[in-house]
């Protein structure tokens, strides 16, 4: 894949995360989209999806490699994005070493 290609890919699914689009962060990933690609300032999908609280996509993220311990350039952490809006089970979710199960929300 091109370096443009790779990049709108990683794009896309730091918007999908952003928008808790789950169904949607899965396809980019089984096309080819890092869970670890980061924004000029270090952002990643991960931590979008931790601040939206968005659960799922948190644990489709996790599962697929996502990386819970990088920091942006601010030294926010998917973490500190979450536990900054009081999202407890994206907490226990990234606390916890593994995505969530598939019945807890």
């Amino acid at each position: 894949m091109t370096g443009l290609g790779q990049c709108l890919l990683d794009v896309a699914l730091m918007r999908a995360a952003l928008d808790g689009r789950n169904d949607r962060v899965g396809e980019l990933i089984a096309m080819g989209a890092d869970p670890n690609a980061e924004t000029l300032y270090g952002t990643t999908a991960l931590m979008w999806a931790a601040q939206g609280g968005h659960l799922e996509v948190v644990g489709t993220l996790l599962a697929n490699g996502a990386d819970r311990l990088v920091h942006n350039r601010d030294g926010d952490t998917a973490l500190l994005r979450a536990t900054e809006r009081g999202h407890r089970k994206v907490i226990a979710a990234l606390v916890g070493g593994g995505p969530p199960d598939a019945g807890r929300e």
